[in-house]
């Protein structure tokens, strides 16, 4: 295999979507695929950090994971006088007073450190330490780098373990990042440092209600987006042409109905090669995304 030229700047793409199942996770291996195939370095992240699953039907050799850690506050018993101001200071409802001194719920905390900064002035009596939180792990493949990131189980964590795995990725190549569905915070996390966004949208009345808070989503983050219609039939293909101009959003491509790709996803397989109609879609998302990103400035078409 020829020699991988590597991008000279970090080209972040970040692929969202409104539900769960609109195909996201499909159109991101593809698009790295399709990248790769073009001759391009590039990393495929998957940051959807509580039900990381990129790797499920591509071949992928692990290096061990490296933990993640949030640092959380600890009491000091001794040297605490109970004055509650470190749980009145808590944003996050992760201190209470109980018996005139503090609990900590460690699930709650958000690593801000206001606790400790407050109680300084009222005994020092907290002190951080490191509570895990998840991990990330990268791995190497034919087609390029993974990187997963992975939540602890039973921790709510995934926007600091999903910043955590974009670190990793790096400041160099296409960067595909997989981000969870729909709007929360860990999707917002995901779009952090994206040159473009594609969000992709199932081609049903649902699918469109829901990919429009993905798309104000995106506006409000500042960040060019472009539309990838999925599971497109002839009978609702205008109603999504109507959808995206409403949305002042472009369409980068539009994925049909495809019995190869549907049977590739029932059966575990990589679609880049069991699903021939779809890879030729990626391929040609991907060239007219690098031609896009290789202007000085990427406008956003879809301003509004």
């Amino acid at each position: 295999m020829s020699s991988v030229p590597a991008t000279r700047r970090r080209m972040r793409i970040a692929v969202l979507s409104g539900k769960g199942g609109a195909g996201k996770t499909t159109v991101a291996c593809g698009l790295t695929q399709a990248l790769r195939a073009a001759g391009h370095s590039v990393t495929l992240v998957d940051a959807d950090a509580e039900a990381p699953d990129a790797a499920v039907t591509l071949p992928v050799r692990w290096q061990p994971p490296t933990a993640v850690h949030l640092q959380v506050p600890v009491i000091d018993a001794q040297r605490c006088d109970g004055c509650g101001a470190c749980a009145a200071g808590c944003q996050f409802n992760a201190l209470a007073m109980a018996g005139g001194k503090p609990l900590v719920f460690a699930d709650l905390c958000h690593g801000c450190g206001a606790c400790a900064l407050i109680c300084s002035a009222h005994g020092a009596a907290i002190h951080e330490q490191p509570f895990p939180i998840g991990s990330v792990r990268r791995g190497t493949a034919a087609w390029g780098e993974l990187i997963e990131a992975r939540t602890a189980v039973g921790v709510a964590r995934a926007s600091q373990v999903i910043s955590a795995a974009l670190i990793e990725a790096g400041p160099h190549g296409y960067q595909i990042v997989d981000g969870p569905p729909g709007t929360s915070c860990s999707a917002v996390a995901a779009l952090a440092g994206a040159d473009l966004a594609l969000v992709v949208v199932e081609s049903t009345p649902f699918g469109r209600h829901d990919a429009t808070l993905a798309v104000q989503l995106v506006r409000e983050r500042g960040v060019p987006l472009r539309i990838i219609l999925n599971r497109c039939t002839p009978e609702d293909m205008r109603d999504s042409q109507v959808w995206c101009a409403q949305q002042s959003a472009p369409i980068a491509a539009t994925i049909s109905e495809d019995a190869d790709l549907d049977r590739a996803g029932a059966q575990g397989l990589d679609p880049w090669q069991h699903a021939q109609a779809f890879a030729a879609v990626c391929r040609s998302l991907a060239l007219v995304l690098t031609t896009e990103l290789a202007q000085p400035c990427l406008e956003s078409a879809d301003a509004h």
